[in-house]
């Protein structure tokens, strides 16, 4: 079998598509590559891919590249990007501040701005974990009728979709707030009709349903355009500030235990405050060099 590669690379066109066009494009990309990497299965007689129990590496079979390779859209059927691994994250966040750092000093045309987003919605996709994360640091804690402590139930697969897609929301709105002030009103539209292009691209290649990208993202653009502040100031409360108000959409998913539930949301907003700051958003918009944003 072959390892994976780090590259993240899509095809994109001129145009931007819509959220709906993209996310149900790259559902039917998705589809199409599973259908051929059972087509190989059937006939070699075992997996066409498989992820390394230790390092986390995606592993593909020769077998099934060589079926991609014959087909006339092979450009776009990338089993990489349908089947995300642990190291291609480890990569994709080593490599991050290497990837910002080829855009500085270079102006941002058209083919740039497509090119930035492409990255960011990567670096976006791939970190989608905030929630996640922090439900296994701090699993619930059950009372048994004996009055001992047991684990809670682990995050099932529809529970870590609804939450990735939640956090993308959020990403969206914090990106679309950063690129009117980094790239000002003339060409953050552009720059977020990609942007939002290939992030609901890359969240169906992993198969999430495109109406449930679709809707959440719609809903949260609504919602979310009232908060004015990404997190309270010192002595403020927390009520209507936007990582707040998100943390509660994913701790809801968790069903979280009241006891619980304010440490999550407080922990969600430091957390995900961290996440932006490694993005290194301002640098890779600008072309130019700067503190952390917050």
């Amino acid at each position: 079998m072959i390892r994976q590669s780090n590259n993240v690379t899509m095809y994109m066109t001129k145009k931007p598509k819509s959220l709906t066009e993209a996310a149900f494009w790259g559902a039917e990309i998705r589809q199409r590559v599973l259908s051929l990497a059972e087509k190989v299965e059937s006939e070699i007689g075992q997996f066409a891919f498989a992820v390394t129990e230790k390092e986390g590496v995606l592993m593909i079979h020769p077998r099934l590249l060589e079926e991609i390779g014959k087909q006339p859209d092979k450009e776009i059927l990338q089993p990489f990007l349908c089947l995300p691994t642990p190291d291609s994250k480890r990569q994709l966040n080593a490599g991050w501040p290497g990837v910002v750092a080829e855009y500085q000093g270079k102006p941002n045309d058209d083919d740039l701005l497509m090119a930035k987003s492409l990255n960011l919605a990567a670096f976006t996709f791939y970190n989608l974990d905030v929630g996640i994360e922090l439900y296994k640091e701090t699993l619930e804690k059950i009372t048994r009728d004996d009055g001992t402590l047991e684990n809670g139930p682990e995050l099932v697969e529809e529970q870590e979709t609804l939450i990735k897609v939640e956090e993308a929301a959020c990403w969206y709105r914090i990106i679309d707030e950063l690129a009117l002030g980094f790239l000002g009103n003339d060409r953050r539209p552009l720059f977020m009709d990609y942007f939002g292009e290939n992030l609901v691209h890359l969240l169906a290649l992993q198969g999430m349903p495109p109406e449930l990208i679709c809707g959440t993202m719609r809903d949260r653009v609504i919602e979310y355009g009232i908060y004015r502040k990404w997190w309270p100031e010192k002595n403020e409360g927390a009520k209507d500030t936007l990582l707040w108000e998100a943390a509660k959409h994913v701790a809801s998913i968790m069903k979280m235990e009241n006891r619980r539930y304010a440490y999550f949301v407080l922990a969600f907003g430091i957390r995900f405050l961290e996440k932006i700051n490694h993005a290194l958003v301002y640098e890779l918009l600008t072309g130019h060099q700067q503190a952390k944003l917050r």
